[in-house]
């Protein structure tokens, strides 16, 4: 597990850290990472994100070891950069199933499908 900053105003999580990557041809690295968010424009959701994240925006935890974290190659934009896999610890059945990647953080912090308004 990692902190990830960067992910909406004011915004810090706790995130699985699914892969290092670096991009070619400019070497710098980004995170891969996944986290669980609850909550879109004040409502809850429920949504498991995948997204990659430039590598100073990531916090490592003291005394974890991330030594087995796969390390790709990136190339292109981001938007051209692999989806992640829905792998968070402990996600059961239901984050599995609301899982999104995106492309890019949002500034403002919102992920997830918008909640279906029932009739």
């Amino acid at each position: 597990m990692v902190t990830a900053h960067g992910l909406g105003v004011g915004y810090t999580v706790n995130a699985a850290l699914l892969a290092w990557g670096q991009h070619l041809p400019s070497r710098r690295w980004a995170a891969g990472i996944a986290f669980i968010h609850s909550v879109f424009r004040g409502r809850p959701i429920n949504a498991l994100i995948t997204v990659w994240l430039p590598a100073p925006q990531i916090e490592r935890h003291r005394g974890q070891v991330y030594l087995g974290v796969p390390r790709v190659v990136l190339r292109g934009t981001p938007e051209q950069w692999p989806a992640l896999p829905a792998i968070y610890p402990h996600a059961g059945p239901e984050w599995i199933q609301s899982h999104q990647h995106v492309a890019r953080p949002d500034p403002a912090g919102r992920y997830g499908r918008r909640p279906t308004r029932s009739r």
